[in-house]
């Protein structure tokens, strides 16, 4: 989302390359996502607990981390139903296989930004059963070498990589 929210804001930024940015949660309607945030953007910090095979990556999640990170979105989404994004050039990497992230409204989002614009591309990586982190070369189910020459194609060709 910090990507997403440089490009909408940042016309000194020539090329954003947003990879399976957080804007909703896979088969929960955005009106539950909104009443998650309102509801505990008001109340104390929960932990809630997860799991992680990994030794340096985090587990679980915390409620104030999480309605952060969609109070940004909305914030993007806000600022991008008045204009298009500011940065030269933005492309937004789908995993079509996200569990956490729900790639279809990700998706829905960069065409309508894109529509504003005209400098929005989308690059959907293929559908293998990538997990949502996709960076981390020691995820079990990741695939480096798949997933990063799509990335680097973006960020070095921006969208004549798609």
């Amino acid at each position: 989302m910090l990507a997403e929210w440089t490009a909408q804001n940042r016309a000194d930024v020539d090329r954003v390359v947003p990879v399976a940015p957080a804007m909703g949660i896979p088969g929960v309607p955005r009106f539950l996502t909104t009443g998650f945030v309102n509801l505990f953007d008001k109340l104390p910090n929960i932990d809630l607990p997860g799991e992680s095979n990994l030794d340096h990556a985090y587990v679980g999640e915390s409620t104030e981390g999480l309605v952060a990170t969609f109070l940004l979105a909305r914030s993007v989404e806000e600022a991008a139903g008045d204009n298009g994004p500011a940065a030269g050039e933005v492309i937004v990497v789908i995993n079509p296989d996200d569990n956490q992230v729900d790639p279809g409204y990700v998706s829905d989002f960069a065409t309508n930004w894109n529509e504003r614009s005209g400098n929005v591309a989308i690059v959907e990586l293929p559908a293998v059963g990538l997990p949502h982190d996709v960076i981390d070369p020691d995820q079990p189910a990741g695939d480096p070498d798949l997933v990063y020459p799509v990335l680097l194609d973006a960020l070095e060709n921006g969208a004549a990589a798609g």
